[in-house]
């Protein structure tokens, strides 16, 4: 299975790029994942776009994954508008604000999908 689940959706009109995430993530589904992600930012022909990361089923990810994610936050900085965080876990939440201060980009968190607006 897919892990991160990548996909475009709607939210108040708007184009969003929505990725769900599985109980854990790991180096190889990571770096997997960052490929099809910049293939999505080349698709939106020089315009931002919004990141929801859907993380309520997550659990953890290891150290190599989140390397890989971080790095790709720097590499894709210019061309991301906004990003949303899904989760309930502390866990998930303190490792979002510990890459928001890596990659010197805000993440909103929230709660539930319905909470996002844009």
């Amino acid at each position: 299975m897919e892990n991160p689940k990548i996909e475009w959706i709607t939210i108040s009109g708007q184009k969003c790029l929505k990725f769900t995430f599985a109980e854990k993530l790991n180096g190889l589904d990571a770096r997997e994942a960052v490929d099809k992600w910049k293939k999505y930012c080349d698709s939106a022909s020089g315009n931002k776009i919004i990141l929801i990361w859907d993380c309520l089923e997550m659990q953890g990810y290891d150290p190599e994954a989140r390397n890989v994610w971080q790095n790709a936050l720097k590499d894709l900085k210019t061309k991301i508008e906004n990003i949303f965080v899904i989760t309930n876990s502390s866990l998930i939440k303190m490792g979002a604000m510990a890459m928001s201060m890596f990659a010197s980009y805000k993440m909103k968190v929230v709660g539930s999908i319905n909470e996002i607006k844009l």
